[in-house]
């Protein structure tokens, strides 16, 4: 149990999302000619899009100066998005034009980048519609990110992350030892949070239901205390770090004698050596699900690969 894993989520809403309108409609709202569109999901935008865009009660972030000449163009992009994001904006506009590498692509890779070496940005998917408008020399992209949950509660949730955060960061640091650090904080997550086998069963066998929950998420194990297997692994990330132990987020397979599908887990750097934890596996389902395992606690690559199988466009630390 325990193999599922966010991108599920996604190719639901994408399905949904398939139909278009057509870009004739997108020309004439813009009155720009030459425009090119583009997103993420491979589709044309619809008219719906453009509405929302030219709606005054859209807060567009616009970055239209060079003030960062200095840094590259993907810490260009990664620090604005992160920047607003933070914010709770999920419409951002990205001036290009003095960045003219900056492609489409550029974009998606560091916005994936920024939700997973920030586990606490909980409200958004992952996905997200892109648009390029190019006129001239100009060049601007906006970006609308796909949401998890109704933004207006967001500043309130994130709040009530935040504390319990903070409650579980205090108790780890009386431990003085980051391996008693990270058991005390693997522990708590086990005992605490219960594995979401509806998220998990519904996502198998009911695929045209839009899974719109906190399962996939930190704020799910910490807040609601059920998640899959990418809550508990950003839960455990989210944490450790605050502690300042380097912890990431990792994403491939399961095998079990089931079946194998979509996983996730962590890897972390104890004593100045990596290991791999796997708290999602080490927190039974069903029968003795009280019980607390450390099957998957600080083991080696060699021990997590005989039944985990890793992507990897990622970073593996041996």
């Amino acid at each position: 149990m325990g193999i599922f894993y966010e991108d599920a989520k996604d190719r639901k809403r994408k399905k949904a999302r398939r139909k278009s309108k057509g870009w004739i409609g997108i020309l004439a709202l813009l009155v720009i000619s030459g425009s090119i569109y583009w997103n993420l999901d491979e589709r044309i935008l619809n008219s719906n899009f453009i509405n929302n865009v030219l709606d005054a009660g859209k807060k567009f972030v616009i970055s239209n100066s060079d003030n960062h000449k200095s840094i590259s163009d993907s810490e260009y992009v990664y620090g604005t998005l992160y920047e607003q994001i933070i914010e709770f904006n999920t419409y951002i506009k990205i001036n290009a034009s003095f960045r003219t590498q900056i492609t489409s692509d550029d974009i998606n890779t560091q916005y994936h980048k920024v939700i997973m070496d920030n586990p606490d940005i909980f409200w958004l998917t992952g996905g997200a519609t892109i648009q390029t408008i190019t006129s001239g020399a100009s060049k601007t992209y906006l970006y609308d990110l796909n949401t998890s949950c109704d933004m207006n509660l967001v500043p309130i949730m994130k709040k009530k992350l935040d504390q319990v955060v903070n409650d579980i960061v205090f108790e780890a640091r009386k431990y003085t030892s980051d391996y008693d650090k990270a058991l005390y904080v693997h522990d708590v997550l086990v005992s605490t949070c219960k594995y979401d086998e509806s998220v998990y069963y519904t996502s198998l066998f009911d695929t045209d239901t839009d899974l719109n929950t906190m399962a996939y998420s930190a704020y799910g194990c910490l807040v609601e205390h059920k998640a899959v297997c990418s809550g508990y692994a950003k839960a455990y990330q989210l944490i450790m770090n605050k502690l300042g132990i380097e912890t990431g987020f990792v994403s491939g397979e399961g095998i079990t004698s089931l079946d194998t599908g979509p996983h996730a887990w962590n890897y972390i750097k104890i004593d100045g050596n990596y290991c791999y934890v796997d708290v999602t596996w080490d927190d039974p389902v069903g029968y003795n699900s009280n019980e607390i395992r450390h099957d998957y606690f600080c083991i080696s690559k060699d021990e997590i690969s005989k039944d985990h199988i890793f992507d990897y466009d990622q970073f593996i630390p041996e």
